[in-house]
């Protein structure tokens, strides 16, 4: 690392001066385009963790979702008694309500 710049440390003559003037311009060149380059790197992650995060909602969709409830007979068969339990405890109840 360089050491701080001030009136006391800075040359007396223009050319000594104008050299590191320029030297300094090129430094912040240098960075202003590593800058520019890591700028553009993390634009180009961003999309990349945009483009992996709806990868991830339609593979949840997918595992996850209404096909993935598809019933099979015995399921159905289950359901069907659990329809019939219900039906008749609906009517149970409609009958002491008569009462």
């Amino acid at each position: 690392m360089e050491a701080v710049l001030n009136k006391k440390t800075l040359p007396d003559d223009v050319d000594t001066l104008q050299d590191l003037l320029i030297k300094k311009v090129n430094i912040i060149h240098k960075k202003e385009d590593i800058i520019l380059g890591k700028e553009s790197f993390i634009s180009e992650l961003t999309k990349t963790n945009e483009i992996l995060l709806e990868k991830i909602k339609l593979l949840e969709k997918y595992r996850y979702g209404r096909s993935s409830e598809k019933l099979t007979e015995e399921d159905k068969a289950q359901l069907a008694l659990f329809n019939e339990a219900e039906a008749a405890v609906e009517e149970s109840e409609t009958k002491v309500e008569q009462m």
